[in-house]
């Protein structure tokens, strides 16, 4: 990495809010399918409660920071520093793939040490993902780059 500027990105609102949507549309459509073989209420909780996984995931587990500033990774979640290592120090690859319902951008860090992280970046989106993946440098594996 040639720069030593801090790099921050962040899980982009309009992003989380779209899944928090699919949760609430999910949730409806599983209620409706559950209320053909369960009673009324039943169905209804079980709607319920894919929802409310649904809205956790989107509000609270979707909600990261990462920044890399000269040579050290930092991962925040929930605005708590839960990860820092320096960069020579951890292999990366990443994994992207689009589809109809968004990307689903995958970064695997193989920490000092020799445990493995997978951050799921998906709420950064493509571009934010991207400019990620270039603020890395060439540390990080990207499959059919060679």
């Amino acid at each position: 990495m040639g720069s030593h500027k801090k790099a921050v990105f962040r899980s982009v609102s309009s992003l989380r809010l779209r899944s928090l949507v699919y949760g609430l549309i999910g949730g409806g459509v599983i209620g409706l399918i559950a209320s053909g073989f369960m009673p009324d209420g039943a169905a209804l909780a079980v709607g319920a409660a894919f929802f409310c996984v649904m809205a956790y995931s989107a509000l609270i587990g979707d909600d990261i920071e990462i920044a890399v500033d000269g040579e050290v990774f930092v991962l925040h979640r929930h605005g708590k520093e839960r990860l820092r290592f320096r960069l020579a120090e951890a292999e990366f690859r990443a994994n992207f793939r689009t589809s109809g319902a968004g990307a689903d951008c995958l970064l695997t860090v193989r920490l000092p040490g020799g445990g493995i992280r997978y951050i799921d970046c998906s709420s950064f989106g493509e571009e934010q993902f991207m400019r990620l993946l270039d603020s890395l440098g060439d540390v990080v594996y990207k499959p059919g780059k060679k």
